[in-house]
C-alpha cells in the first residue's frame, strides 16, 4: 500500500497509511476537510468546530498533496494524449469547479 491511497468512486476520499502505527490507515476527506485520525479527531476537530485557526494533520496534507499532484499531472498530459485523455482530464477538472 502506498502512503495514500484513492478510494474507488470517491473523488476526495482516501485512505493515508498511518506513520506511527504499521499496517493502519485513516480515512481522509478532503472536500470536506476531515480526517479519522486520533489528532484530527481529539485536537484539531474541536478548534475546528469553535471556529479557531488550526494546521491541517499530517494525513490531510498528504491527501491533499496527493490530490493536486494528481490533477497537474493530468493536465500536463492533457496536450500529449489525445482528444479522448483529454476529455477525460477536462470532465475530471470540471467537475472539481
Amino acid at each position: 500500500m502506498n502512503t495514500v491511497e484513492p478510494i474507488a468512486g470517491e473523488l476526495f476520499r482516501f485512505h493515508v497509511r498511518s506513520r506511527s502505527r504499521p499496517g493502519e490507515a485513516w480515512l481522509v476527506d478532503i472536500e470536506e476537510n476531515r480526517c479519522a485520525c486520533e489528532n484530527f479527531t481529539f485536537r484539531i476537530a474541536p478548534k475546528l468546530d469553535r471556529g479557531e485557526p488550526v494546521e491541517r494533520c499530517w494525513h490531510l496534507q498528504q491527501a491533499r498533496e496527493f490530490f493536486v499532484d494528481a490533477i497537474i499531472e493530468l493536465w500536463s498530459e492533457k496536450e500529449s494524449i489525445g482528444q479522448a485523455g483529454r476529455r477525460m482530464a477536462g470532465n475530471f477538472i470540471d467537475e472539481l469547479t
